[in-house]
């Protein structure tokens, strides 16, 4: 099956390569990802020279169904790399550019809510690649960012099951109260795949404890509003 070679340089966003004959020599050989960021050899040197210096690097087997993610860490300096699905690296060399590299490497802290966040910019972040298995210092499951963030927006402030408006408490610090919950536990996917909006829950911290009572067996978000309601009236 034909190689892929994906690179993003400072000066060139998006380099199709198509001379590399195995994958092994697409990421290792004297032209392959890791040579090229780290710059070594003649021939990467001159790609850094017409180039600028890469950013990342993309590399499948067209008969795949998972290919490669290469940058060099920023702080560390060393390379680092995440087995990514075919079907997503298509995808961005389908619009040629990769808009959410970050994504693809670092786990994000605890992103801040934008309160300005409108629902009119919503409709670009309809779904988004996650659970990529990052290959650092441990391996763990990403998560998005940017999806995140659409779906605190969507939420206005409101826990999806116990409906407390937790941007009214606290002068609208009561937001960092709500969690965003993946209505299919993303832990149990067996390769990264995409997440789409309507896909995810957002609740307060009481309510995402409830949730996932039994570790293996997270209780839908309907049914515990309907507990949560019956509860309350004392049924």
């Amino acid at each position: 099956m034909p190689i892929k070679y994906r690179a993003v340089h400072e000066h060139m966003p998006w380099k199709r390569v198509g001379n590399h004959r195995t994958l092994d020599g697409a990421i290792n050989g004297e032209r392959g990802a890791k040579k090229i960021l780290l710059g070594r050899g003649s021939y990467a040197q001159r790609l850094w020279a017409e180039r600028g210096r890469p950013i990342c690097i993309f590399v499948w087997d067209d008969g795949e169904r998972a290919g490669y993610a290469f940058r060099v860490n920023p702080v560390f300096r060393e390379i680092q790399e995440a087995r990514v699905p075919v079907e997503i690296l298509e995808a961005y060399d389908k619009v040629k550019e990769c808009s959410d590299l970050e994504s693809l490497f670092v786990v994000p802290s605890s992103p801040t809510l934008q309160s300005s966040t409108g629902h009119a910019h919503l409709e670009n972040v309809l779904a988004a690649m996650e659970g990529c298995v990052r290959e650092t210092i441990v391996l763990s499951r990403g998560r998005n960012a940017a999806l995140r963030n659409a779906a605190l927006a969507k939420a206005e402030g409101t826990c999806e099951t116990c409906g407390v408006d937790f941007s009214s408490i606290l002068g609208g610090r009561g937001v960092r109260a709500l969690q965003v919950h993946h209505r299919q536990q993303l832990a149990l996917r067996e390769i990264p795949s995409v997440t789409k909006l309507d896909e995810l829950a957002v609740v307060c911290a009481n309510c995402h404890s409830l949730i996932h009572a039994d570790s293996e067996h997270a209780l839908p978000v309907e049914e515990l509003r309907t507990l949560l309601a019956a509860e309350s009236h004392g049924a």
